[in-house]
């Protein structure tokens, strides 16, 4: 059994439901939408060269390094996206790696189980200002 992430570069913000409609193309190999957010990036071979010296591509093993890998396929990607299929044994460890190197290289990271997008810390919204305060008769302050 494994389970699979889609990450690619995005030069805007995008929502679950436009992340999922990306990914559904990139695995299909159909053709994105032209309005998706996603273009090629060089992030997304740095990404890879980053993500292959910690976890080696299954297609770069030997024989008897394969039942070791995290990988239960070899990397599918493009100048715009990676798609990993990730064994279910894999640790956390592999997981975190790949949620920090994708960060790190500004790379969109979507959840197709979960239906869930990560963006990169350039792309996340901005945190809500406080609230004013609040104006009106304040007992404390006689």
């Amino acid at each position: 059994m494994s389970f699979d992430l889609g990450l690619w570069y995005s030069p805007r913000a995008l929502g679950d439901d436009q992340a999922d409609r990306v990914y559904q193309a990139l695995a299909e190999g159909s053709e994105v939408p032209a309005d998706a957010p996603i273009a090629p990036s060089p992030a997304v071979a740095a990404f890879l060269a980053d993500l292959g010296a910690r976890y080696p591509d299954l297609d770069t093993l030997a024989d008897d390094e394969v039942d070791d890998s995290p990988w239960a396929s070899g990397f599918e990607s493009s100048d715009r996206h990676v798609l990993l299929n990730i064994r279910w044994h894999s640790s956390d460890e592999v997981l975190t790696a790949i949620t920090e190197l994708a960060a790190a290289h500004g790379l969109v990271l979507y959840d197709p189980q979960g239906e869930t997008v990560h963006l990169p810390p350039a792309l996340e919204p901005p945190p809500a200002p406080p609230p004013p305060p609040r104006k009106g008769w304040q007992f404390w302050r006689r």
